[in-house]
């Protein structure tokens, strides 16, 4: 029993020291998504690589005002892909749109309602 809880003990330790995980290629790109809107939910985003697929970021999910989640946006195609499209959408109908985001650098992207900025 003493040896299950010293095995369980160092794996939790592994675990919180890990750092964030890496896509296929090892590149992070893992993104926070802040929803300062205007009291609106947000409820897609969406990004899309340089041959045109488009990805859902976050299915089934949604992201309340002064809410935030860390979404990837690893399309899984192997290419090395950072430079996207981004798209979110709230639930009142209003878009926001960050074209030509490298997410292999940025940190956070804050979005207001149609406006937004990228912390790197």
């Amino acid at each position: 029993m003493r040896n299950i809880l010293a095995l369980l003990a160092a794996a939790a330790a592994a675990a919180l020291s890990t750092p964030a995980a890496a896509d296929s290629d090892g590149r992070n790109r893992n993104v926070r998504v802040e929803n300062h809107s205007n009291l609106s939910a947000l409820i897609r985003v969406t990004f899309t690589n340089p041959h045109g697929r488009t990805y859902d970021a976050m299915p089934g999910v949604a992201i309340d005002h002064g809410y935030n989640r860390v979404l990837s946006f690893d399309d899984g195609e192997g290419h090395g892909h950072c430079v996207y499209t981004l798209r979110a959408e709230f639930a009142n109908g209003v878009y926001a749109t960050r074209t030509n985001l490298n997410v292999c650098q940025a940190r956070v992207w804050r979005i207001y309602d149609v406006d937004n900025r990228v912390d790197y």
